[in-house]
């Protein structure tokens, strides 16, 4: 019996050891499992937290889009109405030919593809072979012309058209008729007139003419009456017509009207109605005056969108869509080229040496077609040469702000110039683009020079004074949104002294009264390189092109840190200690407090400084940094919003000669064309956007011919939930599965 008490008990102690072996094997298990756990969940919230707060994307794809943009996306999220995109690329039955045709091809599918999967209740997405599908790209073409938005646009063609018809040529036939029977009546009585040259060229045009005229009734009769009325021609037709009759039949009456003279010349004698000839141009008036008011009427005629669009659709080309409107994107749209020739045309038409501009081209379109509010912005100047014409001729002057209004009008901004020089009103706007809001742009006047050849002793420049002002103040209102473009004013060269007055800003007394701010003029911000110890010297730009500015985080600049621009003749601004009741600014872009750039004084100091070999050197009158170029200001009254103003004191930094400025680079085996100062045309779009109220409109990246991206968005419900899921809720999941799993093992 001890024996078997001694097993027992040893028996007993075993398993109680057995017991304690297993149990801590069972917590090094749940140990390692907790751990474990808590180190995925620690990962899955780490890696949660980076993908929420940098938001960085890998794109391999061939044309750079694997996803649109936060602006498209805001923008498909807020539509209000359906629209559709329409392929059509074609196909090609030449296989080189047709091997560069699909990676076209392919990309814009795909790219449409994405719109659609983006809002699919919006977005319904069309793909069309017009080789192949001919009943397709038929039916698509009788969609886009029974659109709402092209029907009545030809309003005043149609009545220029139904005067000539029904009216016009039946007055003018009826004239050149009678008068034909009557000089032929005086031949037949006197053959000797029919050898009078020119008695026999106004009988022959009056034939002439009725039988032009009656081709052209037949010719406005055919093209009006095709499936699409080709009103824009009739009304061409009419016009011509008009014009050669105008021409023919004044010349007729004044030649008749001299009948003793050329009778005399021609050696005939005068035919017995003399008072015929002699009153042939009163006779004439009142025709001629029914013309010229037909012909004042074909002025200014708008072109007509539907017969735009119908010449427009053609292969390669992409449709974009509304409930009433249409626009066509053309090849050159979607693909511009990477580099382009002498002459601006492409300079190869392989896929490998185009980009891809379609998100670009589609989006602004669907904002033009979808957008119900207008905004027009006014570029006001006072002298000077046309701001948007140019480029006409090969080495003729370019356009100042082309640029700025090729963007604005993508942005779905109605575009203007307004010359107070020549007009003290603002510029009008046809019915159907009567802006909801005005943004006025005011450039520094300019002086109206005197006609050549005139001395300007006895007559000065013509300046802007307190009436262009006043017109101004008037235009812009109570409730202004405006950007003024300001800077230094160079001072009159020495030879010009006696003649030309100091220089003066002319908007600076609005400015201080109303805002509180005051353009330093007189004072130019230089920036140097050090080029020896103590010694600055110009920098590659030259020194009044300043590209050393910080910008804030203002919505207008925040987005453009880090991004090169540049800012030629650039002023100081000075804010008042007393700002006006109501008025707030905040600060865009600032000169920093450095030794090698400031605000000038003294200039000619300045140009001794360089004869005596100093290099240039800050003076005790120059204006340190920091200092403001830019600056954006709000205005209240009563607590409520009553404008918004942005001051940039860069000459010429929106220009084409500055903002669209480019430079070929090196891009593989290939050349491109890059911008050189890519912030500064999306400084221009930024501020208009913020002075419309659309600073979700502004852009977080800047590219060549794009429209400015959406800001980060503020988190809204479903983005909060998302975050809070994954960062939150997932991970504390998998942390309370790993204790069950771990307790239920520990059991």
């Amino acid at each position: 019996m001890a024996i078997d008490k001694d097993k027992k008990t040893e028996s007993s102690e075993g398993q109680k050891e057995r017991t304690l072996r297993f149990k801590g094997r069972q917590w090094i298990v749940g140990a390692n499992v907790l751990v474990m756990v808590a180190l995925a969940a620690a990962l899955l919230v780490f890696a949660n937290y980076l993908a929420f707060t940098f938001n960085k994307k890998s794109d391999w794809t061939s044309v750079g889009i694997n996803s649109l943009g936060d602006q498209t996306q805001s923008l498909l999220k807020g539509l209000d109405e359906d629209v559709t995109l329409t392929s059509l690329y074609q196909t090609f039955q030449e296989p080189e030919v047709e091997e560069e045709a699909k990676k076209f091809r392919t990309a814009v599918e795909d790219i449409l593809n994405l719109y659609q999967i983006e809002a699919q209740s919006k977005v319904k997405v069309a793909f069309i072979n017009p080789i192949k599908d001919r009943d397709k790209t038929h039916d698509l073409v009788e969609r886009l012309r029974k659109k709402e938005s092209y029907q009545g646009e030809a309003k005043r063609h149609k009545a220029i058209i139904e005067t000539f018809v029904n009216k016009q040529s039946k007055a003018i036939l009826g004239l050149l008729h009678s008068e034909h029977e009557k000089l032929n009546s005086f031949a037949s009585v006197d053959s000797a007139l029919k050898d009078v040259q020119y008695y026999a060229i106004v009988m022959q045009n009056c034939q002439v003419l009725s039988k032009m005229i009656d081709r052209t009734k037949e010719n406005v009769d055919l093209l009006v009456g095709e499936d699409l009325p080709k009103y824009t021609n009739a009304v061409n037709a009419i016009k011509s017509i008009y014009e050669r009759t105008q021409t023919a039949v004044k010349g007729a009456g004044e030649w008749l009207a001299q009948v003793d003279k050329w009778s005399k010349a021609n050696k005939v004698k005068p035919p017995q109605d003399k008072a015929f000839f002699t009153e042939a141009p009163k006779r004439y008036k009142k025709l001629l005056d029914e013309i010229q008011a037909e012909l004042d009427k074909t002025q200014d005629l708008p072109s007509l969108k539907l017969e735009d669009l119908d010449r427009q659709v053609r292969p390669n080309t992409i449709i974009v869509e509304s409930k009433d409107e249409a626009r066509v994107l053309s090849f050159e749209d979607i693909w511009p080229p990477k580099q382009k020739g002498r002459f601006g045309q492409a300079m190869s038409s392989l896929f490998k040496d185009r980009r891809c501009a379609a998100e670009v081209e589609i989006s602004s379109a669907l904002l033009q077609l979808t957008q119900r509010t207008k905004t027009a912005v006014v570029f006001v100047r006072y002298g000077g040469r046309p701001l948007f014409f140019g480029g006409m001729m090969m080495g003729g002057p370019q356009p100042l702000y082309g640029g700025a209004k090729e963007r604005l009008e993508k942005a779905n901004f109605i575009v203007k110039e307004w010359d107070i020089g020549t007009k003290k009103e603002p510029p009008e706007f046809e019915d159907d683009e009567k802006p909801d809001r005005i943004i006025w742009v005011l450039l520094k006047p300019d002086q109206i020079q005197p006609p050549r050849g005139m001395p300007q002793m006895r007559r000065p420049p013509q300046q802007f004074g307190p009436a262009e002002r006043q017109a101004v103040e008037s235009a812009i209102g109570d409730d202004p949104r405006v950007l003024v473009i300001a800077g230094w004013i160079p001072p009159p060269r020495p030879q010009m002294m006696m003649m030309s007055p100091p220089p003066v800003y002319q908007y600076n007394d609005w400015l201080k009264e109303q805002w509180g701010l005051e353009v330093q003029f007189r004072y130019p911000v230089l920036e140097w390189k050090e080029r020896e110890p103590g010694k600055m010297g110009p920098t590659a730009r030259g020194p009044v092109t300043i590209t050393r500015q910080q910008l804030s985080s203002h919505p207008i600049v925040e987005t453009l840190r880090g991004i090169q621009g540049a800012f030629p003749e650039t002023a100081p601004i000075k804010k008042q200690d007393k700002l006006p009741d109501g008025v707030q600014i905040a600060e865009l872009a600032t000169i920093p407090n450095a030794d090698d750039i400031w605000a000038e004084s003294d200039l000619n100091d300045l140009n001794e400084q360089f004869q005596r070999n100093q290099g240039a050197r800050k003076g005790k009158m120059d204006i340190s940094g920091p200092f403001p170029i830019a600056v954006a200001a709000t205005k209240k009254r009563e607590d409520k919003p009553a404008g918004k103003l942005v001051l940039v004191t860069s000459m010429s930094f929106a220009t084409d000669a500055v903002a669209l400025q480019a430079r070929m680079v090196l891009a593989g085996n290939s050349v491109m064309t890059i911008p050189v100062n890519p912030a500064n045309m999306s400084m221009l779009i930024n501020a208009i956007y913020w002075l419309n109220d659309n600073e979700g409109l502004i852009g977080q990246g800047i590219e060549d011919r794009d429209i400015p991206r959406l800001t980060k968005l503020e988190p809204g419900p479903g983005q909060t939930a998302a975050q809070t899921l994954a960062v939150g809720i997932w991970p504390a999941l998998a942390l309370l599965g790993g204790l069950v799993v771990w307790f239920v093992r520990r059991r």
